[in-house]
């Protein structure tokens, strides 16, 4: 009898046990308006329940998109720097310690939840200016977050750790290492646009017993920016930043510009060239100082998934502490916000949406968002990794394989659009397609 009773007992948890995908399809079919989800969370979590079996989010995030078995979901914080080779530098070591703290959940950095907690914050703050993959069709809200997570992975590659190189391997690395943290430099006093002459690079075994205040990385920002710091405090005003003459209002969800001068041959900022003869006074209060000397130099580096270097850095600090942060803060500490950056996922996601959604890649068209090509353009070509690479490096094209590697997977390989390259012209007869970056890809999106 005991026997029988346990059998039955099985066989009920079985059959409960195999209509669970069911009842999760069910769910979320409940929960979301799964006939044209919008935004990430209803995106994936749609298509996750419709495969068979069917699959959570979080599931479908660490199983299909990238690899949390293997470690690769943020692998880096979760070995020893100790087995690196070569051994660590000092620098190395120094931001270890400071982004892989052992008593903060940092295992969670690149995670599911943090991802869709950044987005669904900026969604409240922002509302209706805030439309990441709320537009178009569903097939192109997920051509965006093929996009998105490309740029993300290929910028975090775990380097080919997995056999599945280019396909689950990104969100390793939250910011780059190996060579920005054994290559260092000795810059001219306030280096100028002229970035052959602006600095000499020093020997690798020099920089090996650099701290984070001696080490000068690749993308120690020239002069071209300048911030507002507060008399007193050494807090910087996040109402604004300067980009050469341009002042960049951060007082609203899109960043907006103001020219003083146009006088870009020089590439110098004649808002601190003429600030001793008050032609460009700063705030009440505050002193204009380079954006370049406010926080530890070794500080400048690539930020990961997030592109936040140089001048992007600085905006999204600004644009986060006037649009997002509750109480918005006038008056902020850059060099503890980056540190947190390091540390906070959801706040790292936050940043790199913030790129996405918000920073402005041409000065000549500041409407021109990754979002708004992406997302807005009728351009069937202007959908693809081509624009998107463009965008972000500039007309420096040297990643688009990888990221083309990792885009192809998540686009056809994940969510199975179809994967053809758009043919286009632009100009001159000149012929290119939708996964090359290139300038005319860039003219042809931007294009009206």
């Amino acid at each position: 009898m005991n026997n029988l009773l346990l059998n039955a007992s099985a066989v009920r948890y079985l059959r409960l046990f195999s209509v669970l995908p069911l009842l999760l399809a069910t769910d979320v079919a409940m929960a979301f308006d799964c006939s044209d989800p919008n935004g990430p969370e209803e995106v994936i979590e749609c298509y996750a329940a419709s495969l068979n079996p069917p699959m959570t989010g979080e599931d479908f995030w660490d199983k299909k998109l990238f690899e949390k078995a293997e470690k690769v979901l943020d692998g880096f914080c979760q070995k020893s720097l100790a087995t690196t080779t070569p051994s660590p530098n000092v620098l190395e070591t120094a931001m270890y310690k400071l982004s892989c703290v052992q008593n903060t959940p940092w295992v969670n950095y690149f995670s599911y939840q943090n991802f869709i907690d950044a987005d669904k914050e900026l969604k409240v703050r922002l509302g209706d200016a805030y439309q990441f993959m709320r537009t178009n069709k569903l097939d192109v809200k997920q051509q965006e977050l093929a996009n998105f997570l490309a740029t993300a992975a290929q910028e975090t590659s775990g380097n080919g750790l997995l056999p599945t190189k280019y396909q689950q391997d990104g969100l390793y690395f939250r910011y780059e290492v190996a060579g920005p943290l054994r290559r260092c430099w000795d810059p001219v006093a306030n280096p100028d646009f002229n970035k052959s002459t602006a600095k000499t690079e020093v020997p690798t075994s020099d920089c090996a017993t650099k701290t984070t205040t001696q080490f000068i990385t690749d993308y120690y920002p020239f002069s071209l920016y300048v911030v507002a710091v507060q008399n007193g405090t050494g807090l910087i005003n996040t109402a604004y930043v300067t980009d050469n003459d341009c002042q960049y209002g951060l007082t609203t969800p899109t960043p907006t510009y103001s020219c003083w001068d146009a006088t870009y041959d020089t590439k110098k900022p004649t808002i601190l060239t003429y600030a001793p003869a008050g032609k460009y006074p700063p705030p009440t209060g505050y002193t204009w100082q380079f954006m370049n000397q406010i926080i530890p130099s070794a500080y400048w580096l690539g930020m990961g998934n997030l592109q936040l270097t140089g001048d992007s850095m600085t905006k999204f600090f600004g644009w986060y502490y006037q649009q997002v942060a509750s109480p918005k803060q006038t008056d902020a500490d850059m060099k503890a916000f980056v540190e947190t950056y390091l540390k906070d996922g959801k706040l790292a996601w936050e940043g790199g949406l913030w790129y996405w959604n918000f920073r402005n890649n041409d000065m000549d068209h500041p409407d021109r968002t990754l979002h708004s090509i992406l997302a807005g353009s009728t351009k069937l070509a202007c959908h693809d990794i081509g624009i998107t690479t463009v965008l972000v490096n500039g007309d420096q094209c040297n990643d688009n394989s990888g990221r083309t590697a990792y885009y192809n997977y998540y686009k056809t390989g994940v969510f199975k659009v179809p994967g053809e390259a758009v043919k286009f012209t632009y100009g001159n007869n000149e012929s290119s397609t939708s996964m090359i970056c290139s300038t005319a890809i860039k003219n042809y999106c931007t294009s009206d």
